[in-house]
């Protein structure tokens, strides 16, 4: 009997301290959660419910969950919420087969959990299953239609596919529906707008400044700031965004900081996702400070700001991931601008400026934006020259016997208008191909999608060559495979074109009517290629036709394409360094002589 008494008390005590573990998740307390959790799990070692409460607190304060949740699913292999929270804390950790084998296990267990399916989607769509996990949101979906995050995950994974940008725009449409203030969403669909033609640039705006208001009316902005009103002063900088690193915006600032005047300009980094390659290690020398903020909530970052002491805080992400837009609303500089990153307006009345040049922001255009353009003289951006030393190759038509056009950028820039473009210059050209390298086409389902595209204007899959993610050599000598790259439409490419300039490939565009699809006529313009912007279609279609029979042409430009490319403004870091301060200057100024 005294043993029955002494088994009926430990479950109660435990019964208590479940009780305890759940009011304390209820009331958001994690620290506390924590603690408690730590308690019971010592007092006793098989608690299965303290180890999952101390997995899930530690996931919410940002610490390694895997430890404690392993514990949990050992000692619950049939509990679905536990499995499905190892799954998660596994997939954050990169270890995608174990976190698919846990979600897939929470899933059989529960089928009829919207969220688990959901999950169970985001890792396949991370291990390339693109169509598994299409299915994946669509069974969270039909189980619950309401689920905002599902709707922007679908959108996510459709995005990536040829002809499928105006379903993936109508997915994050359902997502902000579902709640109208998941900002996640609204940058996706700010970002997927900016691929469609069907998206006129004032619909562009109306959209950004919903997203403004949503996220002005959420923070408190600082009304005034310590930093000294003197206009020539040396300037503290910063540069806000998650590309710090080997990517474009990474690149094209990689010959710029370093050339900027230490006396007069210093520069502050705020990486908003954890970077090391050798790019971020080259801009990391070439500031005065460099700060990993991806885990400081907005607040927090907003003092660090302040410490700092920033005159000019410069977005470089706009729209795109990893932004930090919300913090741009709070001010914590008392100059704000939009530089580089994005290619149309934020939204936000609380940055004052966007960066462009004459070509890109004419001021027929001012309108497309609420902010206040702010142009450079000759080009808003400029190229720093790969390091990797890779040849340009002879013109491959010279081989083959006919031409090959390229394309090397996003999937999601080829909307229809452009397969249907791309289909009939192959058709014209019996003996031509079309090479696609891009970020995803290496999974077959991706290319299964692309080349039905093409079956459907037509075109067999035998004149089209796929080539998936590379490193950047390999990346470049593809061009060797190239005679001409077409541009995309609306959205046209940046580095891209640059990239293919250096390996001696031209590239034919189209004059478009907003900032992004102006970007490919300010490169072509910068390298004394302006016969090669089309007016319109037509003539983009006819002048493709037209190259195939000027070989010669095409070798010669491609013998000599680099050196253009290098005698350019776009290769002159230092000149560009120098606009690129007497803006920032400019600005400083403006705000300034507006404190007398």
């Amino acid at each position: 009997m005294a043993s029955t008494r002494k088994d009926t008390r430990a479950a109660r005590s435990r019964g208590d301290a479940q009780r305890e573990l759940v009011a304390l998740f209820q009331a958001g307390r994690p620290a506390e959660l924590k603690a408690a959790a730590d308690r019971h799990v010592r007092r006793w070692p098989d608690f299965a419910f303290g180890w999952k409460a101390l997995g899930v607190a530690c996931q919410l304060l940002g610490r390694d969950p895997l430890p404690a949740l392993r514990r949990a699913a050992s000692l619950l292999p049939d509990d679905a919420e536990t499995l499905a929270n190892l799954g998660n804390a596994l997939r954050d950790s990169g270890a995608l087969a174990d976190a698919d084998a846990a979600l897939r296990r929470a899933v059989a267990l529960n089928p009829v959990h919207p969220l688990f399916r959901m999950n169970f989607g985001n890792v396949l769509m991370d291990q390339g299953r693109r169509d598994e996990a299409i299915a994946e949101f669509r069974q969270s979906l039909a189980i619950a239609p309401d689920t905002a995050e599902a709707h922007n995950n679908l959108g996510h994974a459709l995005f990536g596919i040829p002809g499928r940008l105006d379903e993936a725009i109508d997915c994050y449409r359902a997502a902000l529906r579902c709640r109208p203030g998941f900002l996640v969403a609204a940058d996706n669909l700010l970002f997927a707008l900016n691929y469609s033609e069907r998206v006129r640039p004032a619909e562009m705006r109306a959209a950004a400044e919903h997203y403004g208001a949503i996220v002005a009316a959420s923070v408190q902005p600082a009304r005034g700031w310590p930093n000294p009103p003197d206009p020539e002063r040396p300037l503290r900088v910063g540069l806000v965004s998650g590309d710090l690193r080997r990517h474009p915006v990474g690149y094209l600032l990689r010959d710029v900081l370093p050339a900027l005047d230490p006396q007069r300009t210093l520069i502050y980094a705020y990486a908003t996702r954890p970077v090391d390659d050798d790019v971020s290690s080259a801009l990391k020398r070439s500031v005065k400070a460099w700060h990993g903020v991806e885990r400081l909530a907005d607040r927090q970052l907003f003092e660090r700001v302040r410490e700092d002491r920033i005159d000019i805080l410069v977005d470089l992400s706009g729209h795109t991931a990893h932004n930090r837009l919300p913090l741009f609303a709070m001010r914590p500089a008392p100059v704000q601008a939009s530089w580089l990153g994005y290619f149309a307006t934020t939204g936000l009345a609380a940055i004052d400026y966007f960066v462009g040049d004459p070509l890109v922001l004419p001021e027929t255009e001012e309108s497309h934006f609420c902010e206040k353009p702010w142009r450079l003289p000759d080009s808003y951006y400029t190229f720093s020259p790969p390091t990797e030393a890779v040849e340009v190759a002879p013109l491959p038509a010279r081989a083959r016997g006919a031409i090959s056009f390229g394309f090397f950028g996003a999937l999601a820039k080829l909307v229809t208008p452009v397969l249907d473009c791309w289909s009939e210059i192959l058709t014209r050209l019996p003996g031509a191909r079309l090479v696609i390298k891009a970020a995803g086409i290496e999974q077959p389902e991706v290319a299964a999608a692309f080349t039905a595209q093409f079956a459907e204007r037509g075109i067999d899959a035998g004149r089209l060559c796929l080539l998936g993610r590379s490193g950047r050599a390999e990346h470049l000598a593809a061009y060797g495979e190239v005679d001409v790259a077409l541009d995309s439409f609306p959205f046209p490419g940046g580095l891209t074109t640059l990239e293919a300039s250096w390996m001696g490939v031209p590239t034919l565009g189209l004059r478009g009517d907003r900032f992004i699809s102006h970007q490919g006529e300010m490169l072509l313009h910068a390298l004394g290629l302006d016969h090669w912007i089309a007016p319109d279609r037509t003539a983009y279609v006819a002048r493709a036709v037209a190259l195939a029979g000027q070989l010669d042409e095409l070798a010669a430009l491609r013998v000599g394409l680099r050196d253009r490319l290098i005698a350019s403004q776009l290769c002159d870091g230092a000149r560009f360094a120098g606009q690129l301060e007497q803006a920032w200057r400019g600005m400083w100024r403006v705000w300034c002589e507006s404190r007398r």
